[in-house]
């Protein structure tokens, strides 16, 4: 699978996850594309504007991820937004994206979790609901270290998340799985 990442220069989360990804493995055929806004805002990510998202089959915006809870959290989730859109994109539109990769990523971030007793007792692993932008036409998703700073420098949890989206280069699509949608 072709895929790239994307983060917001000013993300602590997302700056954490590529800096891991890019210690583990020199990959230079995998674009990395540091944005100026927030990527929840960034609707101008397509081939025009960056050339190297040519072929590129399927996009992971690295970031933070927040909540009112706070609890220590390694999400993933598709970007659009049912209703409102009061984090980018626009009301009533969801973005395209792969059931089958986000299961597979789900599954990997499982994986490599349970492997680390500390990370394991610290962080929930969740596949959150659509819910913020931005609206683009490549199929994507977000992977991101939350609730708050003291987890956004957490270099462990950025290591995990970061081969969790460099295990994509070996993805291939299962046809036992069924995709299908929950809404609630």
């Amino acid at each position: 699978m072709r895929f790239a990442i994307v983060y917001y220069e000013d993300n602590i989360a997302g700056k954490n996850i590529v800096e891991r990804f890019r210690k583990l493995v020199f990959m230079p055929q995998i674009p990395i594309i540091e944005l100026k806004k927030e990527t929840i805002y960034s609707e101008d990510i397509n081939e025009k504007n960056y050339p190297e998202l040519k072929n590129i089959d399927f996009l992971v915006f690295a970031c933070t991820h927040k909540s009112k809870k706070g609890n220590p959290s390694l999400c993933l989730h598709s970007a659009g937004n049912w209703r409102s859109a009061e984090l980018g994109g626009q009301p009533g539109k969801v973005c395209p994206t792969s059931s089958y990769v986000l299961k597979y990523l789900f599954q990997k971030l499982n994986e490599y979790v349970s492997k680390d007793k500390e990370i394991c007792k610290k962080y929930s692993i969740t596949l959150e609901a659509t819910h913020h932008g931005p609206l683009i036409d490549i199929p994507s998703c977000f992977i991101e270290l939350g609730s708050g700073e003291n987890e956004w420098g957490d270099e462990k949890a950025a290591k995990i998340l970061a081969k969790t989206i460099m295990s994509l280069e070996k993805f291939e699509k299962n046809n036992k799985w069924i995709p299908c949608i929950a809404v609630g």
